[in-house]
């Protein structure tokens, strides 16, 4: 038998980190002038929000915002004004032609590229000194962790163009506004995918980086309900689509809604939906 070799073939490759570290700062920090370098500069969000500066333009991100600024192009960061912010902050080398499809471009990241950020972020914490610069291995890194960390890297930056290649556009959140609509609007997504879920404030809190005043205040005037109000009624409609569909007995149905017991789960029925589990099942057949 004839072996065939087939070559794989590279979207883009690392070939150089300048810097790598995290920033932490008050919210009235800003850098105090653009920089300009010949590499890129990627910036991560991870808690606080964040403003990135450009030449002719602004944004505001919040965690899980990521921004890149190409070569040559004069950048800067600077908190909100008010919320200190911590923020990852990685320069490289790359002369791939596909690197430019991210040119300037903010994004938000989705939960599994949000990961793997975490997952490049602790690699470096484990292979690098905590100095700016230069990058000093430590002594007892992980073996390969260099070329760990560079494998990160490019995972992330091809994660990145396949999520921007299935977006239109990339949104600037550049006002208050836009900004709290974003949050209500992915806090009751998040609530959404969770239902069957034992989801309070504190893991909402946590999630999201933000207080617990904050966010009640921002979903209220966006739903004009409290978060767990309205996340306890979706999880009743879903009760009483499981129950319609036959999916269980009611027991089962509450436990899988995370309610402390069937006595509990029926008296919050009833007050919602104006009968008994077992009454809206007999009523709607």
């Amino acid at each position: 038998m004839e072996y065939i070799f087939v070559r794989l073939e590279d979207l883009l490759r690392v070939r150089h980190l300048i810097t790598c570290f995290t920033r932490e700062a008050n919210g009235d920090f800003i850098t105090p002038s653009l920089e300009t370098h010949d590499f890129w500069e990627m910036v991560y969000v991870r808690s606080g929000n964040m403003m990135f500066y450009e030449e002719d333009r602004q944004g505001l991100m919040q965690p899980g915002d990521v921004v890149f600024h190409a070569p040559n192009v004069p950048h800067g960061l600077g908190g909100d004004g008010e919320h200190p912010f911590s923020a990852f902050i990685i320069t490289f080398d790359c002369n791939s032609p596909a690197m430019t499809a991210l040119k300037g471009k903010m994004l938000h990241l989705s939960e599994k590229l949000r990961k793997l950020m975490e997952e490049l972020i602790e690699e470096r914490n484990v292979s690098y000194a905590n100095i700016f610069m230069p990058l000093t291995t430590l002594k007892d890194a992980p073996l390969g962790a260099q070329q760990m960390l560079g494998l990160y890297l490019e995972q992330l930056l091809i994660g990145i163009l396949r999520q921007q290649e299935k977006e239109s556009q990339t949104v600037l959140y550049t006002t208050r506004e836009e900004l709290d609509s974003k949050l209500a609007a992915e806090v009751r997504s998040y609530l959404e995918e969770h239902l069957y879920d034992a989801v309070d404030m504190k893991l909402l809190c946590e999630k999201f980086h933000y207080g617990k005043s904050r966010l009640s205040e921002v979903f209220r005037r966006a739903y004009g309900d409290s978060v767990m109000h309205w996340y306890l009624v979706k999880r009743i409609e879903a009760a009483g689509q499981a129950i319609l569909c036959g999916e269980g007995s009611i027991a089962e149905i509450s436990a899988r809604l995370q309610f402390d017991s069937p006595q509990y789960f029926s008296r919050i029925f009833k007050k919602h939906m104006g009968v008994s589990p077992r009454e809206y099942r007999n009523v709607k057949r």
